[in-house]
């Protein structure tokens, strides 16, 4: 699953400037279980040529064994 997320809360906010976050979650099956990661990634919108800019990308991953 994965998901874009606006850091606003006025949906008519111009688009320059604003903050993004994606929010990515997935699984990876193996013979010991599924490891699974939750991944957070922060992107900001160039004032100069209006290009993303994606930065900051924090995962953390965990194990459910069977």
């Amino acid at each position: 699953m994965q998901e874009i997320l606006p850091k606003t809360v006025d949906p008519n906010a111009p688009l320059q400037g604003q903050e993004f976050y994606e929010l990515h979650l997935f699984e990876e099956p193996s013979q010991l279980g599924t490891r699974h990661c939750v991944r957070q990634t922060h992107a900001q919108r160039s004032d100069l040529n209006w290009d993303v800019v994606w930065e900051g990308e924090e995962a953390d991953y965990f194990w459910i064994l069977e």
